[in-house]
């Protein structure tokens, strides 16, 4: 904290901006923090989508939280946690019994988050770097639609595990067959 700092009587606005996956696994936990011990701050959490670098640099946010990297002297980072991908589908999926092979997984339709078709998941690079090139049947903005989208379909999305195993009990779960991490970071500037 800087000196002088005292969180119990410290008033004004924290504007805290991240996407789905950080609401679900930070968030709660950091409002609670803040109530406790900053009860006269504010707290706004806005969408990121891909915007949040550009949020941080004109003002709009002070901390930013998610799979990014944000470079520059002016950013500091501070690694909050890592994941990996899963995949969730229908339990009446044929993907859900047997063996997840990369050539099952890539034989089947995919409903991917894009963040209105500005973002990509790091699995498609890590799929594109062993030559294949997934094409998704479907395209959403945000995660928080596939436990309605994918029941009763053939659909399989590859999400971050954390995600996955909040919709274990209605969808079936399996590893993504290639071990590829998410690495959630929160970044800031000295003026937070």
């Amino acid at each position: 904290s800087p000196s002088g700092f005292d969180p119990a009587t410290a008033e004004g606005t924290v504007t805290v901006s991240c996407n789905h996956h950080e609401r679900m696994f930070l968030i709660p936990d950091f409002l609670r923090r803040a109530q406790k011990e900053a009860p006269k701050a504010t707290v706004h959490v806005f969408e990121s989508a891909v915007d949040g670098k550009q949020q941080l640099k004109e003002n709009i946010c002070d901390i930013v939280l998610g799979p990014v990297s944000i470079l520059g002297d002016i950013y500091y980072r501070r690694k909050m946690f890592t994941d990996h991908y899963a995949c969730v589908m229908d339990p009446a999926h044929k993907l859900s019994r047997g063996s997840l092979t990369l050539e099952r997984y890539c034989a089947s339709r995919h409903v991917a988050v894009t963040h209105n078709g500005r973002w990509e998941a790091l699995y498609f690079a890590a799929l594109r770097a062993r030559g294949i090139e997934l094409k998704p049947d479907v395209t959403v903005s945000s995660h928080d639609i596939l436990e309605r989208l994918i029941p009763g379909s053939e659909l399989v999305a590859t999400i971050p595990f954390r995600l996955a195993s909040r919709l274990s009990d209605q969808l079936a779960l399996r590893p993504f067959p290639m071990d590829v991490f998410i690495q959630i970071d929160m970044y800031w500037t000295e003026r937070t």
